[in-house]
């Protein structure tokens, strides 16, 4: 089973017009044409095959050529669905995330560990043993 292995840099914009290097990181099978790619911190981002229209053959398209007889309209509520969502207020939190964002179950399954383990600085308003559920509605 033969393998190939490379990198490609690109740059990141960064804060007040700076760019930072990142690295994508390519492992393709040779013998079932399949090729993974990972981020420069090790996370698989996709995998395709060169079997059928894939994702990879859609990113080139993305990235090359807008006029071709792939590209589609969105709709309305596909639109929608993409847009950031906005709190009641009308207002837009951007936040700077310098290491990992963290998905929603990993943030409650942290705040239940540190519920178990008595780790009661960690939560603001440290709730009773009974309704860190309720909390974690409330507060996340």
């Amino acid at each position: 089973m033969s393998s190939q292995y490379r990198k490609i840099k690109y740059e990141e914009e960064g804060p007040y017009g700076s760019t930072n290097e990142r690295y994508l990181y390519v492992w393709s099978h040779d013998t079932v044409d399949v090729t993974h790619v990972y981020d420069d911190k090790g996370e698989e981002l996709f995998c395709y095959s060169e079997t059928g229209f894939d994702m990879g053959q859609a990113l080139a398209i993305i990235g090359t050529d807008w006029q071709n007889e792939r590209m589609e309209i969105m709709s309305k509520e596909e639109i929608d669905f993409i847009k950031p969502k906005l709190n009641q207020d009308g207002t837009l939190v951007v936040s700077l995330v310098e290491e990992k964002m963290y998905s929603r179950e990993e943030v409650e399954e942290l705040c239940r560990n540190s519920h178990l383990l008595g780790m009661k600085e960690t939560l603001p308003g440290y709730p009773k043993p009974e309704t860190i559920d309720e909390w974690i509605k409330e507060n996340l």
